[in-house]
């Protein structure tokens, strides 16, 4: 597969690697099992070296799709480094990429009933009025938020799990953001929390 690199979003100390089939213009996620397990640092690193956003990879790789995760492909070798996108022709790959609403319910969540009924978790949207802050949750760790506008909604309180962005407030008129969502509800009510996994400013 030809791999286009566009998250490397903190998971367990670990990275959730996603990014475009650029043969199929079709989201991927890289995980390290077939249970749908991130990779390590080590795993995501060709001749030592780490693998940066937006580099163009050549990996072997096998389709292992869960339920929602159906995006899941185990990452066997990572081939070669091709070369590096710039922020231009990247437009222009999103536009091609086969999309599927994750944020349908103005909310910073999905019911396990929508998730099972569209079976994807990644997605890459342009929102507005993009704002990153950071609040301390219920054991005292700091984590950052994230709200912005799509389609005149206004969306609020998602995870930030980009670590360019951590613990950091930042204020974007426009940008482009991956978002992700896990293949196991949690939490109250069971939700599928929806995650932003990387930040591309448009300013």
């Amino acid at each position: 597969m030809r791999f286009l690199v566009l998250t490397k979003s903190a998971k367990h100390k670990n990275l959730c690697v996603a990014g475009v089939d650029l043969e199929t213009y079709k989201l991927v996620r890289l995980v390290s099992n077939a249970d749908g397990k991130e990779l390590s640092s080590r795993e995501f690193c060709y001749n030592g070296q780490p693998i940066d956003i937006l580099s163009e990879i050549n990996i072997t790789c096998s389709s292992v799709p869960l339920v929602i995760q159906t995006e899941n492909y185990l990452l066997q070798k990572i081939n070669s480094v091709i070369r590096e996108y710039r922020q231009n022709e990247l437009n222009d790959i999103l536009k091609k990429i086969e999309q599927v609403d994750l944020l349908s319910g103005n909310s910073y969540y999905v019911s396990p009933e929508y998730a099972h009924r569209i079976k994807k978790s990644l997605m890459v949207a342009e929102v507005n009025n993009f704002e990153t802050c950071t609040k301390i949750n219920n054991n005292g760790q700091k984590r950052t938020k994230a709200s912005f506008y799509y389609n005149r909604q206004y969306f609020n309180d998602l995870s930030v799990t980009d670590p360019d962005y951590f613990n950091q407030d930042v204020t974007l008129s426009k940008c482009k953001v991956v978002l992700s969502i896990s293949e196991a509800p949690f939490g109250e009510g069971d939700r599928h929390y929806i995650f932003v996994a990387k930040i591309f400013s448009t300013n």
